[in-house]
């Protein structure tokens, strides 16, 4: 999903741009931004289940 999410914000951000030249930064950035949001919490959600991953192999020894 971070990847296909990623891919529709690049997307909808430069279908923006290339429609509007005269385009407000805001929109642009909030394209950018709904691109950066789901890498992110991936990042998040793997950080999370990795540090289970490390405290149950040390519970284990």
């Amino acid at each position: 999903m971070g990847f296909l999410g990623h891919m529709i914000g690049m997307i909808t951000a430069l279908d923006t741009l290339s429609v509007n030249s005269d385009i407000a930064y805001d929109v642009l950035a909030g394209g950018i931004k709904v691109g950066l949001l789901s890498p992110v919490f991936g990042m998040i959600v793997f950080l999370i289940a990795r540090l289970g991953i490390i405290g149950l192999i040390l519970k284990k020894k």
